[in-house]
């Protein structure tokens, strides 16, 4: 009681004890008016004995500390009421500020774990995005490697393709030759020693379709006789093969007079 006591300050106490005492100054004021007016009732009857007066007085201090007793009483659980009131409050403060802290550790929790996500989130969409630009550049990679593996493999067939019609073209040109040396009219003055080179551009069938002086003999003569001799010797024996027909479309000849090298 003493430690719960200690806990109310000076003018709690005053205020507790106010009551008591206006209680108490109610009942003295009122037992000494009645007391006073008996005294006076004895005096102007004098018939009342002395032993009514003093059973009187000791009746009415027997009733005052009574009532004291009920008003201490009174106040004793008053103040227990607001000891109790007060640690209530004082709980309930502990418990909110608990509670808040525990709420507040569940925001903080709450952050950490979106931070977590995020990051997570983050890191994830890095691999994704490094992962497809390495698959980007692996297929780049690939692409450029197909690229120039297809084109060495068209030069290689290309080369194989072009050394076979040469080979081939090669086996012919020795019949070109009969057949425009056959239709050759030889100028006064042409000698072995002459040489003309003409470009010629022929048809799949042979059928010679232009003539063209690339390198001149030194006779002009010479040079236009060649000419006509390769004309006149449409269509020239050439290879029936459409396929390597291209790299003999056109051809460079070079003629020289009948029993020459």
């Amino acid at each position: 009681m003493r430690r719960r006591e200690s806990k109310l300050s000076f003018k709690d106490r005053l205020a507790a004890a106010a009551v008591p005492i206006a209680i108490y100054g109610g009942i003295f004021l009122f037992t000494a008016y009645g007391f006073w007016d008996q005294v006076m009732q004895v005096e102007s009857s004098s018939l009342t004995p002395k032993e009514d007066i003093i059973q009187a007085t000791t009746v009415d201090a027997a009733e005052i500390e009574e009532m004291a007793e009920m008003l201490r009483q009174e106040e004793q659980l008053q103040e227990e009421e607001v000891l109790q009131e007060q640690e209530r409050l004082e709980e309930l403060k502990k418990e909110t500020k608990e509670e808040e802290k525990r709420i507040e550790e569940l925001k903080q929790q709450s952050r950490e774990e979106e931070q977590k996500s995020l990051e997570i989130e983050k890191k994830r969409k890095e691999e994704e995005q490094k992962a497809a630009e390495q698959a980007e550049q692996r297929e780049r990679e690939q692409a450029e490697r197909n690229r120039k593996e297809e084109a060495e493999r068209k030069k290689r067939a290309e080369a194989a393709e072009k050394a076979e019609a040469e080979q081939l073209f090669g086996s012919y040109e020795g019949a070109i030759k009969r057949a425009v040396q056959d239709n050759f009219r030889e100028p006064a003055g042409t000698s072995c020693a002459m040489r003309a080179v003409y470009n010629v551009n022929v048809a799949q069938n042979g059928t010679v379709q232009a003539v063209r002086l690339s390198r001149s003999s030194g006779s002009s003569d010479f040079d236009r006789a060649g000419e006509v001799a390769v004309t006149f010797a449409s269509p020239l024996p050439i290879p029936e093969n459409p396929k390597l027909y291209k790299y003999w479309k056109e051809f460079n000849f070079t003629f020289s007079p009948k029993g020459c090298l």
